[in-house]
């Protein structure tokens, strides 16, 4: 089955309709952008041939279903944007949250963002070994981080706007491009943070972590997004943070780290928006930020800074300093 958007009905009759006509054929069923409503229903487990089911964008309410029969997919399942409550089902064999046939876990794509999940992410997780894409964001989730360490296939992994608390584990999956965990009650970075050379986007702003920013980061020579504003970190800008060529976005806003702004930041020569805003940076303004020719924004307001702008900021023809 192809696309099947732009539909407004209940989820079950047209299932029912879907197995009448295509009860063994369907690899794919897309469903997004509609205004379906009601809940998953069981039925859709006897489209046993299905790969891909994404349901994204809609009205479906009531929990993820349960039957230790019902088989989502083998490779995609996506219901972001919907009211789904519960629980992600946490075992295999009584409670089926089955994104595979029989023991072998081969899902790829996992989207159950910006749903009502409560509950803690289940043990299973780890055990989804094909898993590339992880999307649990915007839901009520709760409990500790998970070690998804063993997901050597994971590339995105979204945890953000839940209500998960304690250290970010120290065995992190090992390819990792994208990590966001904003708005969470994360205490703490791991300093194996520095092992995810293949890291691109790392977010973790307005959240409770504490102690100093790792000078491992500095190993991430990939990154091109950094944001860790509104933390609890302290200290020192690392200036190992300077060999972050690459990146285009960093964000220290509000964060207590009483330093110096290094002047190795004048390496970030990719960078288009910096946001030193509401710190305690002390000492004058690099005359090395004025290589940053790529940059629009720059925000130091709210320091206490020294001293003279550099003339070398004159030009920045891009830029809007605030």
């Amino acid at each position: 089955l192809g696309d099947l958007t732009k539909l407004s009905e209940s989820l079950k009759p047209l299932v029912e309709i879907i197995l009448i006509m295509y009860p063994c054929y369907a690899g794919s069923l897309n469903l997004r952008s509609n205004g379906l409503s009601g809940s998953i229903p069981e039925t859709m487990a006897s489209l046993s041939a299905l790969e891909k089911i994404h349901l994204d964008d809609n009205e479906i309410m009531g929990s993820l279903p349960g039957s230790s029969s019902f088989v989502f997919g083998r490779v995609e399942f996506t219901v972001a944007n919907n009211f789904i409550t519960g629980n992600i089902p946490a075992s295999q064999n009584t409670n089926a949250f089955h994104l595979f046939n029989g023991s072998s876990l081969s899902i790829e794509n996992l989207d159950l963002s910006s749903n009502r999940i409560r509950g803690s992410i289940p043990q299973i997780i780890a055990s989804l070994s094909s898993l590339k894409y992880l999307d649990l964001s915007k839901n009520l989730l709760t409990g500790a981080f998970l070690d998804l360490g063993p997901l050597k296939s994971l590339e995105q992994l979204k945890l953000n706007n839940n209500r998960l608390l304690g250290a970010i584990p120290s065995s992190l999956p090992p390819h990792l491009k994208q990590l966001n965990v904003d708005e969470n009650a994360f205490i703490s970075i791991p300093t194996e943070i520095g092992k995810l050379t293949d890291l691109v986007h790392l977010s973790a702003r307005n959240t409770k972590i504490t102690g100093t920013i790792p000078t491992e980061i500095g190993l991430l020579t990939e990154m091109q997004i950094l944001s860790l504003g509104y933390c609890h970190l302290t200290g020192s800008i690392p200036t190992e943070m300077g060999r972050m060529t690459k990146l285009t976005l960093l964000d220290l806003e509000s964060l207590a780290i009483k330093s110096r702004i290094p002047t190795e930041f004048g390496n970030l020569v990719e960078m288009r928006i910096m946001k030193l805003t509401e710190m305690e940076l002390t000492g004058t303004i690099p005359s090395e930020l004025g290589r940053l020719s790529n940059a629009v924004t720059i925000q130091m307001n709210n320091n206490d800074l020294t001293g003279t702008v550099p003339l070398e900021l004159g030009g920045m023809e891009k830029i809007s300093t605030c």
